[in-house]
């Protein structure tokens, strides 16, 4: 006879279903580390790709910014300085990069006014500079040039100005001690193809670059009204211009002279786009006003004959001393300046309001007595688009 456990099978079917749970919760333990894991990846990576694009914005603000100031002595709007060439990497700009090895090397950030950035590895910068953007004395720069350098791969660029770099975390082929500190492509791979062509692609176990790159519109945006503020004032200079005159009356055998103080309130007419003194290189002095032309380039000089009311001497606009950089970098050509002919030199009374109304892409300006049309980067629209700035004296 069989003796029946009534507990047994409850036990074992108890059992069964526990170690069922255990499963079922191991493999959700399991399941859940790695959602947590990937999640945290996810995150780190995250936090990594900011971190490096936030120092690689930052030194391409500085960058854009050392443009708009001229360099040192501010004579040279839209120049870019030297990378830093030296072997003890104290983040200074070179004095001379006339070679184009010279022209790629670490970021500048002291020169540039910022702490040593680094991206998320730790890394300092790298910086490329085309050549025609360098601060040099025989580079003409103004919003007609445009770079050298192009991009190719997930970013496709020409014609850049600059670019800077990050390079990412040391890969098994890249060395990176004391004596590869300036090794090129110790710390940047593909770094160029015929030293003007640079790559970039998606990350992987073979590269981990990251660059960001400055187009000439990215600078003229910006260089543009410091130029405008510039033209503005000497502009405004003239028209608030004050001279004496003179009245010589006799009365009962007794003359008597009265000399009256009063402002300008004028501006002077345009130049002639056709006179070559108006150029990069040429004798502001002669690139003087012509009575009655109301729309062309801004006169070096203006026509002291013809201005009414006379002047003692001419005065000069944007031609000589601190101002050499205009006409010496050819800015003069690329403003087309237009005066409301009740505001021009000749006018009998002086200017109160003026009567030029005009919209260029999404600007409109009414009654106004001058205007400065600076028209944009050439070659491409979109870059155009971004720098073609109209506005009134």
């Amino acid at each position: 006879m069989t003796i029946r456990k009534p507990g047994l099978h409850r036990t074992l079917r108890t059992q069964r279903g526990y170690a069922l749970i255990g499963i079922i919760a191991a493999v959700g333990i399991a399941a859940t580390t790695v959602l947590v894991t990937s999640l945290s990846t996810t995150a780190i990576n995250n936090e990594q790709e900011r971190k490096t694009n936030a120092a690689l914005a930052l030194a391409k603000l500085a960058l854009i910014g050392r443009a708009a100031a001229g360099g040192p002595d501010g004579n040279h709007p839209g120049s870019l300085p030297c990378p830093d060439l030296g072997t003890g990497i104290v983040g200074e700009a070179a004095g001379t990069c006339s070679s184009v090895d010279q022209q790629i090397g670490r970021l500048p950030w002291k020169t540039l006014g910022l702490a040593d950035l680094r991206d998320a590895a730790g890394e300092r910068l790298w910086y490329a500079v085309s050549s025609n953007f360098r601060d040099v004395d025989t580079n003409i720069i103004n919003s007609n040039t445009l770079g050298q350098i192009s991009v190719t791969g997930t970013i496709s660029a020409s014609n850049v100005a600059a670019i800077v770099f990050a390079p990412g975390a040391q890969l098994d082929s890249q060395p990176r001690d004391s004596a590869h500190q300036n090794t090129i492509s110790s710390f940047l791979e593909q770094p160029y193809i015929e030293k003007l062509v640079f790559t970039s692609q998606a990350a992987g176990d073979s590269f981990n670059d990251r660059l960001m790159v400055i187009e000439p519109a990215d600078i003229f945006a910006i260089v543009q009204r410091r130029v405008a503020k510039e033209v503005q004032d000497a502009l405004n200079a003239y028209f608030n211009q004050s001279y004496t005159v003179s009245t010589t009356a006799t009365v009962d055998g007794v003359t008597t002279t009265t000399t009256t103080t009063k402002t300008n309130s004028r501006y002077p007419f345009a130049a002639s786009v056709s006179n070559s003194n108006c150029l990069a290189g040429g004798n502001s002095d002669a690139c003087v006003s012509v009575q009655d032309l109301t729309t062309g380039l801004i006169p070096g000089t203006p026509d002291a004959v013809n201005d009414f009311p006379p002047y003692s001497g001419t005065a000069t606009l944007l031609g000589a001393g601190s101002a050499d950089w205009f006409e010496a970098n050819g800015w003069r050509q690329v403003v087309s300046y237009s005066v409301s002919p009740e505001c021009a030199t000749n006018s009998p009374a002086p200017c109160a309001s003026g009567s030029i109304n005009v919209t260029v892409n999404t600007t409109t300006l009414t009654n106004q007595k001058a205007t400065l049309l600076f028209t944009g980067v050439p070659g491409r629209d979109d870059q155009r688009l971004k720098t073609t700035l109209l506005t009134g004296v």
